[in-house]
Order: C-alpha cells, then sequence, then structure tokens
C-alpha cells in the first residue's frame, strides 16, 4: 500500500483517515482510526462488472455492515469504497506513546481493510465463475443442436 510501490495499487485511500483520541474510565487510553478505502474493481479483473457479481456482492456487504460497502459505477475508475477502523487501548505498564497508538490503530484498520477486500475479491470470484459457467452450459447444447443438424443431413 505503500505509494513507493510499483505493484497496481489494491487498496487505495479515498480520504485522509482521523483518529480520535479517548480517555477511558479508570485511566486507559484509547485511539480509534477511522478511514475510507476503495479496492479498484480495475486491481481485480479487467473485466466489465456483471450481475452475478454484484449479488454475490451482497452477502459481503451483509457481512461488513458496518463498512457500508458500495460500488461507485465510475466509468474510468470503477471501485468498490468501504469505511474501516482500527482500535487500540493503552493498558496499564504500556509506555504513554500517541504515536504507538496510532500506528497500532492504523495496522488494525488496515488489516480490517484487506480482510473486507479479500472477501469482495473472492466474491467477485463466485460470480464470474457462475457466468462463465452459464455461457460454457450455453455454448455445450448450441453444439449439441449443431452436430445434430449434422447428423440429420
Amino acid at each position: 500500500m505503500s505509494k513507493k510501490s510499483k505493484k497496481k495499487q489494491l487498496i487505495v485511500k479515498v480520504r485522509e483517515p482521523y483518529f480520535i483520541h479517548k480517555t477511558l474510565e479508570g485511566g486507559a487510553e484509547m485511539t480509534i482510526m477511522v478511514g475510507k478505502y476503495a479496492l479498484p474493481w480495475k486491481a481485480i479483473t479487467n473485466v466489465p462488472i456483471c450481475g452475478p457479481v454484484m449479488a454475490k456482492i451482497e452477502k459481503v456487504k451483509k457481512a461488513f455492515p458496518d463498512a457500508h460497502i458500495e460500488f461507485n459505477f465510475r466509468q474510468e475508475n470503477p471501485a468498490f469504497i468501504f469505511n474501516v477502523s482500527g482500535k487500540t487501548i493503552r493498558h496499564e505498564g504500556d509506555t504513554p506513546d500517541q504515536s504507538v497508538g496510532d500506528k497500532v490503530a492504523r495496522a488494525k484498520a488496515l488489516c480490517r481493510a484487506c480482510v473486507i477486500s479479500k472477501a469482495i475479491a473472492l466474491a467477485a470470484k463466485e460470480g464470474l465463475e457462475e457466468e462463465l459457467n452459464r455461457t460454457i452450459a450455453v455454448l455445450d447444447v448450441w453444439r449439441e443442436k449443431e452436430k445434430n443438424v449434422v447428423k440429420g443431413v
């Protein structure tokens, strides 16, 4: 996910994440990072998105309701957009360093982004397989019809 990487970007930051810092009862400090990320469709495949894929994505939306997954349908850069958050609590004995809390919260949020992106990719794979299997079945039926024409001549 580093901008220095020459590999294609799988998870793209849509907007700059923000941090919430709270002090809980008992004095423990909590850091929450909230971010909005995108999984570009072109990072998954170059084929146009189809109905069976979107049907499979509905299951992912239900599995991650807090992510608010949506598809932007932009022609130039279609992508799945979702929200993630990561939370960390400084416990007794931990060094009070806010940069460590921010780093851990960010890592947890990005881990969640990877989990959601993988679920989307697996759902897309299932949808594309269904579409391809349907096409193969139709071609088999057409081939059989043509074979019958040849036999009948």
